[in-house]
């Protein structure tokens, strides 16, 4: 699979608009290094594939991108987000656009998933340390190649049950052992995949067959607090008291 090929004003009023913007909800988010997080996605979905990190692993597996993908729902090609591929044993390219299940990370969810369809034992663990291994991506201790390359050589690892030939570097088989280490009493304190989901071509028969498998983390509907609505109502009433005094002083 050679990924080269694609597999991304006046005083008070100011002060008044800056409390304005301060109360309108803002994107929260489980894990603050992902950027960029998927919308809503449910049932199935058809995507296009918009980039890549343009990082390219290290020997031996030049030509062959590590790191955050992108890609965009077809309805809104504008606004792509951070897909992580999980798949090794099949192919993807740039501005490819297919249609794929949405699944979450749990034992009811993953029956569409390539593992999930293979009957794999343990699917949802799998996809569960995929998760952990993605959030390594942008820690800062871990920005250069060999760590990217490493951090993706152990998803497709551990995302290809019985084939550890992906463990291709040094940085391959420490990350492999980390996440292993990770989990091996349980999923890590502060760690969870809800709200990630599995992204698998309909097309998809197990572990073979149509586009690459993907995970993405969806943003979550975020409701304000009550604070932020006194916020909000406190931003109004100073912009009617500038509006009304402006009038005043017009005609006085």
């Amino acid at each position: 699979m050679d990924l080269r090929t694609f597999c991304s004003r006046n005083t008070i009023l100011g002060a008044a608009v800056a409390m304005l913007a301060l109360a309108l909800p803002g994107t929260a988010h489980a894990f603050t290094w992902d950027p960029v997080l998927a919308p809503a996605l449910h049932g199935q979905e058809q995507f296009k594939l918009t980039g890549t990190g343009n990082v390219v692993g290290a020997s031996p597996l030049n030509g062959y991108y590590v790191g955050p993908y992108s890609a965009a729902l077809t309805s809104n090609v504008g606004q792509s987000f951070s897909v992580y591929c999980v798949d090794f044993l099949n192919d993807i390219s740039m501005n490819t656009v297919w249609t794929a299940n949405v699944d979450p990370i749990t034992t009811a969810g993953i029956a569409q998933t390539r593992l999930g369809e293979a009957g794999v034992p343990d699917a949802v663990l799998r996809y569960q340390k995929a998760v952990w291994l993605a959030g390594q991506f942008a820690n800062p201790g871990y920005q250069n190649t060999a760590d990217w390359t490493g951090i993706h050589e152990a998803i497709w690892a551990t995302v290809n049950p019985g084939d550890l030939s992906m463990l291709k570097t040094t940085a391959g088989s420490t990350w492999y052992e980390a996440v292993n280490d990770a989990f091996a009493s349980g999923a890590p304190g502060g760690f969870s995949s809800s709200g990630w989901v599995v992204l698998t071509d309909v097309d998809a028969s197990g572990r073979n067959g149509g586009h690459q498998e993907f995970i993405a983390q969806m943003a979550p509907v975020v409701t304000p607090e009550p604070a932020t609505y006194l916020l909000f109502g406190t931003g109004l009433l100073v912009l009617l008291f500038v509006s009304a005094r402006r009038r005043r002083e017009r005609f006085a």
